[in-house]
């Protein structure tokens, strides 16, 4: 049988369910005491389906492969790119002009620097709306979330990789993260809040679910 990696996660359930992680990692659910011959023998005859989603994921994650991929990807579309005599990269009539030096850190600090205006900006105006205060803005260069606030300091922060989504997606997550100030939990009520103040938000959670490996776009 070909070798999966795979974790183990026992709990009270009574039956064993398979699962592909985004990094591509299977994880196993299984009832205490199972034996580890028992999910073997359960990974050895989803073997087909194993591969099948693993097949999935890995050519969702190609899609945006930097080596796949000819154009500078910003805001949720793919601009052509074109050498420039200027030291600075900028975006003009659909075109992305880039240093002859241009390289991956070039593109990130351009990204930290868009992202970190935008969603200061929007955070204001939607805190003025909401009636709700925080300290300030970070950005980092996370993959395991788009943004995430913290209580005890009021301090949000969003990864610079949110410039890659479309500017209704921000907006969505720059509400999100600002709700939070409010419920810290995913609960009804919390997207109920969502809503109030970002209607089409349903329609940026779907595009990020269909979009989550844009983060490839700059390597894995």
């Amino acid at each position: 049988m070909k070798h999966f990696e795979y974790k183990i996660i026992y709990s009270k359930r009574k039956s064993i369910a398979l699962q592909i992680k985004d990094d591509g990692m299977l994880l196993v659910r299984a009832p205490f005491r199972t034996a580890k011959e028992r999910i073997e023998e359960i990974i050895s005859n989803n073997k087909l389906w194993i591969e099948k989603r693993l097949a999935i994921l890995e050519k969702e994650k190609n899609k945006y492969k930097t080596e796949n991929v000819d154009g500078i990807f910003y805001m949720g579309k793919l601009y052509k790119s074109q050498l420039t005599t200027s030291r600075q990269m900028y975006l003009k009539d659909d075109v992305f002009f880039v240093p002859p030096t241009f390289q991956k850190k070039d593109y990130m600090d351009f990204l930290k620097k868009e992202i970190l205006s935008y969603t200061k900006e929007k955070a204001s105006f939607y805190a003025h709306i909401m009636n709700v205060k925080y300290k300030d803005i970070r950005i980092s260069k996370a993959k395991s979330y788009w943004g995430c606030y913290s209580p005890h300091n009021k301090i949000i922060r969003f990864s610079l990789y949110l410039m890659l989504c479309p500017a209704f997606v921000i907006d969505y997550v720059v509400v999100h993260e600002l709700c939070h100030i409010v419920d810290r939990f995913h609960s009804r009520q919390f997207y109920e809040l969502v809503e109030t103040y970002y209607k089409d938000y349903k329609a940026a959670k779907k595009w990020l679910r269909e979009n989550k490996h844009i983060t490839s776009f700059l390597g894995a």
